[in-house]
């Protein structure tokens, strides 16, 4: 049988967050929308789109919150515990990093370059 990813492990620039239950990750490309003439559907439209990363991170006293919302350019490195990673270069935050307190976590979204699987 084969491992089904349960756990994965973030890596921002080189150094590797502690990431919360439930981290997503879509790997980018192209969206396509459909076209339309006299009725009938003749094809469809590309756009490009960039690949996103959302997780909750645990938050301690080491935690550097101002450095996550200040990277612009980072390398993400998405990775499964089944085996695959995803590499996200040119990374930022979409929005400043949002802290819930008694255990909630820091949450974080990053969009960045389609994902490359290595």
């Amino acid at each position: 049988m084969a491992k089904v990813t349960g756990v994965v492990v973030i890596q921002w620039d080189g150094t590797s967050l502690r990431t919360k239950e439930g981290a997503t990750l879509s790997i980018g490309g192209k969206n396509r929308e459909p076209e339309y003439a006299s009725g009938q559907l003749i094809g469809f439209v590309e756009a490009p789109v960039g690949s996103t990363v959302s997780a909750t991170l645990s938050h301690t006293a080491a935690s550097d919150l101002r450095g996550l919302a200040n990277g612009d350019s980072v390398t993400l490195i998405f990775q499964c515990d089944s085996g695959p990673q995803y590499v996200i270069r040119n990374a930022f935050l979409t929005e400043p990093p949002e802290l819930a307190a008694n255990g909630g976590g820091v949450t974080v979204n990053w969009t960045g370059q389609p994902a490359d699987e290595t």
